[in-house]
């Protein structure tokens, strides 16, 4: 019984750092970090930028089903 409540303990232990790893993964600052840091990207100046409308649904679909069909 008592080695069953040490490896109960112990499951426990590591869930909680594994939530704790999780947690830290999903922030979205550790991209930032990774992104300026060890890939040297900077922020785009704005004639780097350029804005596009949106594609309707039926474009994205359409694109969608030809790609499907370029495969086979």
């Amino acid at each position: 019984m008592e080695a069953l409540r040490a490896e109960q303990a112990k499951a426990t232990a590591l869930n909680s750092e594994l939530k704790l790893e999780i947690a830290n993964l999903r922030d979205p600052m550790r991209i930032d970090v990774i992104a300026r840091k060890h890939l040297g990207l900077t922020v785009p100046l704005p004639d780097q930028v350029r804005e596009y409308d949106a594609p309707s649904g039926m474009q994205v679909a359409a694109v969608r089903f030809n790609k499907g069909n370029r495969r086979q």
